[in-house]
This record gives structure tokens, sequence and C-alpha cells, in this order.
């Protein structure tokens, strides 16, 4: 469970240039990619703040699917090998 409240106000997260998402809007699948850090687990929540997606990674670039998801607004976390957690937005169409 993802506390939201800090996600899904009417403030936008900020920038956040240690990770990348794209496509942005998604429909099947979505890429991320770390700048420097190796991304070790890969979370993705729902506006409830469910975890319906959780896999575990190697290396700088990953490619999620998104097949099993509804339409809506997702967060999505990144945790890279020296434990930091990153977190940002995304549409799944």
């Amino acid at each position: 469970y993802l506390d939201l409240a800090n996600y899904l106000g009417t403030n936008d997260l900020k920038s956040n240039n240690a990770f990348s998402i794209y496509p942005n809007p998604a429909n099947d699948y979505i890429n991320v990619e770390s700048d420097c850090k190796n991304i070790i687990m890969i979370n993705i929540y729902n506006t409830q703040g469910v975890r319906v997606i959780s896999e575990k990674c190697v290396g700088a670039k990953q490619n999620i699917a998104l097949s099993g998801l509804s339409r809506g607004v997702y967060i999505i976390e990144v945790i890279t090998d020296d434990n930091t957690h990153y977190h940002n937005k995304f549409i799944k169409r």
C-alpha cells in the first residue's frame, strides 16, 4: 500500500531527472530508464494506493508490460541499487 497523499493532489510531482518513463501516456508497455543507477525494483500503484505490478529488475533500462491494467492514472515507484525510491505519474490509455 502506498500513501498517495503526496502524489495525487492538485500539485504535480516535481520533475525527476533520475529516471525517465516513456511513452507517457502509454498503451501496452512503458520503458523506464535510469540515468546513472541500476534499477532493482519497479512497483506500480493504482489511485487507491494498491500495488498492481511489482517487478524485480536488473540494469538501468526496463520494459514493463501494462496489458493487465485498466485505463487511468498510475504511480510508478522505481527503487535503485542504493535503495533510493523515486516516484512519478503515468497514464495508461
